[in-house]
């Protein structure tokens, strides 16, 4: 049975696919990055919430504390969205096997 497509077409094919799929683990990486700001201004706000609410009871001391924390977490978030734009494919295949292993705990027996 005679093929249909040259090597040149099917070569074309491929790059086409290889850029689709590259464009999709960019915007996959993308998304990730932002769910994990999102996520980590939650943790922030919720530290500073909590911190306000020790300072209310307790004094300044707290406040400081808090306000590092805060800028801590800040500062996590930002290096890890920065690791997964710089490397998208390592980071998606690192929330695959978080999943997995997770799934892997909670499994009913």
């Amino acid at each position: 049975m005679a093929r249909s497509s040259s090597p040149a077409h099917s070569a074309r094919d491929v790059t086409d696919h290889l850029e689709a799929l590259r464009r999709e683990v960019g915007a996959l990486a993308a998304s990730l990055g932002s769910a994990v700001a999102e996520q980590a201004d939650g943790a922030a706000s919720a530290v500073n919430r909590k911190v306000g609410a020790a300072v209310e009871a307790g004094g300044d001391i707290f406040a400081e504390a808090g306000s590092e924390a805060g800028k801590a977490v800040r500062g996590a978030a930002r290096g890890v969205q920065g690791s997964i734009e710089r490397d998208p494919f390592t980071a998606i295949l690192i929330a695959a096997g978080v999943g997995f292993a997770i799934g892997f705990v909670t499994r009913r027996r």
